[in-house]
C-alpha cells in the first residue's frame, strides 16, 4: 500500500472496503482514555459476515479469498448493489450490550414513521424558543421510513484504511465521554429542485461525542482521504432498488466538523430522529447528516452512491461543475407574524431566525417593497447555532409584506427571488381600529 506504515497489510482492492488484519492494540491508553476489550480492534475471523464465512489470510496477513456476498463495500459499484432483508445488525456484534441498554421508549414515544398528517413531513413552525422543541422537528427519509433495529444487536464499525478497525455496542459507546452540541439543522430539500426554497429549520441541542475521538482510536492511514458514513436504512429510490443511505466527507473535514449524537435536547434520540446513533455535521446541510448510523469506513477516494455523486450535487457561482451539496447558504426565515396572518393595528415586533456558516453580521427587513432597514440582531455564541432578529414597526391598515435579508461574516447577502435562500417574504394583513359607536342623543344632556 502506498504511503502504508511497516507491517500495516497490504492494499487488497483500490476501494479499502475489507477490514485489514492485525490490529494489535499496541496503545493501550489514548487520549480519550482505555480502550474496551469489547470495543476493540476487528480481527480476522470474528467479523460476524452476515452472507456468509469470515474472510481467510494467510501467514503475511494477505486475504487469500473472500467470503459469499460480504457486507463490506468493495467498489463504488457495490455500494448500489440490492441487498435483501433486514438490516439488522445482530451478526455484526462482537459484545450484546447489558439488558439495562436504552431502547426505544414506551408506547407513549411518537411512532417509527409519523403518520401521513404529521407536520414534521412539512415545514414545523420552530417556535419561539431559541431551542427548536423534539417534537417541532422535521423529519425526512429518502428509504422508506426507519429501520427495525434491535438496540442489543446494533454496532458502529469503524473500519476502511485505519490501523486499528474498530466496534462498539451500544453500552460501550454511551460509556465514553460525552458532550453536547448546539448547532442549527437545516434541510437542503428536494435534490431534483436545489433552487426551490424550502426553509425546514430547527436549532437542536445535540449529546454524543466527536467523530475524532474514534478516529484517534482507529487510526486513519496514510492513505486514508475521504470517509463514508452509512445508515442502516435500505430500500429503493427513484426506481433503483436495493440502496443504503450514504454520505461522505474529506477526512480532514469529517475529523474536525462531525459529532456522532445519542440524544437531542436532554432526551434521548428518538427513532425517527436516528435512534440510536446519527452522525451530526454543523454548518451543513442535513442531507449529510446520517441517520441510524452504523458503518464509518475511511477510503481513498468518494464512493460513486446515488446520494453522493447522483443526487445532491449543484454548480456554485465560481465553480463550472456541479459540487456537492454540503455548506449552509446564508439565510433566514420570518418567524411572527405568520404567513397571511391578521394582525391588530397596533405597533408590533417583526421576529425571525437568520443562520450561516459563520456569523451573521447584519439582518436587514423591508416593508412593502420599500428600503431595507436594520434590524437587532442576536450577538452569536461559540456554537454554530442560529441567531435571533427583531424590528418594531406599527404599519397602516391593509395588506402588507415584510422580507427578510441577511449578511453574513464572509460578505455572503440573500439574494432575490428565484434561489433556493432567497430573501423570505411573509404576506399579512392590518386590520382597521374598530369604529366607536356614535354619541347617543340624550334629551337630558340639553339641560
Amino acid at each position: 500500500m502506498s504511503g502504508a506504515t511497516r507491517g500495516s497489510p497490504p492494499r487488497i482492492s483500490r476501494f479499502a472496503r475489507l477490514r485489514e488484519p492485525g490490529g494489535n492494540s499496541r496503545h493501550a491508553h489514548h487520549a480519550h482514555g482505555p480502550v474496551p476489550d469489547h470495543a476493540g480492534p476487528v480481527r480476522p475471523g470474528d467479523e460476524g459476515v452476515r452472507h456468509g464465512a469470515a474472510p481467510r489470510w494467510d501467514g503475511a496477513g494477505r486475504r487469500t479469498r473472500w467470503p459469499r456476498r460480504p457486507r463490506q463495500l468493495r467498489s463504488p459499484r457495490q455500494l448500489r448493489r440490492h441487498r435483501k432483508g433486514s438490516r439488522r445488525m445482530t451478526a455484526h456484534t462482537s459484545t450484546p450490550a447489558p439488558a439495562s441498554a436504552p431502547a426505544p421508549a414506551s408506547s407513549s414515544t411518537p411512532p417509527l414513521v409519523p403518520p401521513p398528517d404529521d407536520p414534521s413531513h412539512g415545514d414545523p413552525a420552530p417556535g419561539p424558543d431559541f431551542i427548536t422543541p423534539v417534537d417541532n422537528v422535521f423529519v425526512r427519509s429518502h428509504l422508506g421510513g426507519c429501520p427495525d433495529i434491535d438496540p442489543a444487536a446494533w454496532s458502529l464499525t469503524v473500519e476502511g484504511l485505519v490501523d486499528r478497525p474498530l466496534r462498539l455496542d451500544l453500552a460501550t459507546l454511551l460509556a465514553l465521554p460525552s458532550d453536547h452540541l448546539t448547532a442549527v439543522h437545516e434541510c437542503f430539500g428536494s435534490p431534483y429542485r436545489p433552487d426551490t426554497p424550502t426553509r425546514a429549520v430547527t436549532n437542536v441541542e445535540w449529546t454524543g461525542l466527536p467523530l475524532a475521538a474514534l478516529l484517534d482510536r482507529a487510526g486513519p492511514l496514510p492513505a486514508a482521504r475521504h470517509v463514508l458514513f452509512e445508515g442502516a436504512d435500505t430500500g429503493s429510490f427513484q426506481g433503483e432498488d436495493g440502496l443504503s443511505y450514504v454520505k461522505d466527507l474529506p477526512l480532514e473535514t469529517a475529523r474536525r466538523d462531525v459529532f456522532l449524537a445519542h440524544g437531542m435536547n436532554g432526551e434521548p434520540l428518538r427513532v425517527r430522529h436516528g435512534y440510536p446513533l446519527r452522525a451530526v455535521v454543523p454548518r451543513m446541510f442535513g442531507t449529510n447528516s446520517v441517520k441510524w448510523l452504523t458503518r464509518v469506513v475511511l477510503t481513498d477516494e468518494r464512493p460513486e452512491h446515488m446520494f453522493t455523486t447522483t443526487l445532491y450535487t449543484r454548480t456554485l457561482p465560481g465553480y463550472d461543475t456541479p459540487q456537492p451539496v454540503r455548506a449552509l447558504d446564508v439565510n433566514s426565515k420570518i418567524l411572527s407574524p405568520e404567513q397571511d396572518a391578521r394582525l391588530p393595528c397596533t405597533g408590533r415586533a417583526f421576529r425571525g431566525r437568520t443562520w450561516s456558516t459563520t456569523a451573521v453580521v447584519r439582518l436587514d427587513l423591508s416593508f412593502d417593497g420599500g428600503p431595507w432597514e436594520p434590524a437587532t440582531l442576536d450577538v452569536p455564541g461559540a456554537d454554530p447555532a442560529w441567531q435571533a432578529f427583531s424590528l418594531h414597526r406599527t404599519l397602516a391598515p391593509g395588506p402588507h409584506t415584510v422580507r427578510s435579508r441577511a449578511t453574513d461574516a464572509a460578505g455572503r447577502v440573500q439574494p432575490p427571488p428565484g434561489a433556493r435562500n432567497s430573501v423570505h417574504e411573509v404576506r399579512f394583513t392590518v386590520d382597521a381600529p374598530a369604529s366607536r359607536p356614535p354619541h347617543a342623543y340624550s334629551p337630558a344632556a340639553e339641560e
